[in-house]
């Protein structure tokens, strides 16, 4: 009985004391998604669900299409009637922060929005009152309208 506590407890440690990899995962292909009335997505890739509620509610014109990516780690949304590029990364358990980026898309707000990932960005097109228009945006949060700007 001691011989398999004494294991136990050396498995126990040793686990404690495994290196460990930082992942910062990419999809390399972005989801359109209808966003619920009751402002749920959920992954096709994954099964993720995020419950966008608090952002539907700062995005007053958007509509029901939401585009979502993943560049190292951090999620990217924006849509449809959607004035911002949403940031959204992990709090903890089934949690995330999110944050509006600094970037005026034009006084319609997105429209017609795609997503795709480029490397270390991710790069949003739209149409910006009948001109295509593009941001390149990196999982900092950093948006640039001619070229990913990867650190």
């Amino acid at each position: 009985m001691r011989r398999i506590l004494l294991i136990s407890l050396l498995a126990v440690v040793a686990c404690g004391c495994t290196p460990k990899l930082l992942l910062n995962q990419t999809f390399l292909v972005s989801e359109d998604l209808k966003l619920t009335p009751s402002g749920f997505i959920s992954l096709k890739s994954t099964g993720e669900t995020f419950d966008l509620s608090p952002i539907r509610r700062l995005e007053p014109d958007a509509g029901e299409r939401v585009v979502i990516g993943k560049v190292r780690g951090v999620f990217l949304a924006t849509g449809d009637g959607f004035r911002h590029i949403w940031r959204l990364w992990p709090a903890g358990q089934d949690q995330a922060y999110y944050k509006p980026l600094d970037y005026n898309p034009g006084p319609d707000g997105f429209r017609a929005a795609t997503l795709e990932i480029v490397g270390p960005c991710a790069v949003v097109h739209w149409d910006r009152g009948g001109i295509a228009a593009v941001a390149y945006v990196t999982s900092d949060g950093d948006v640039d309208e001619n070229k990913c700007q990867d650190k």
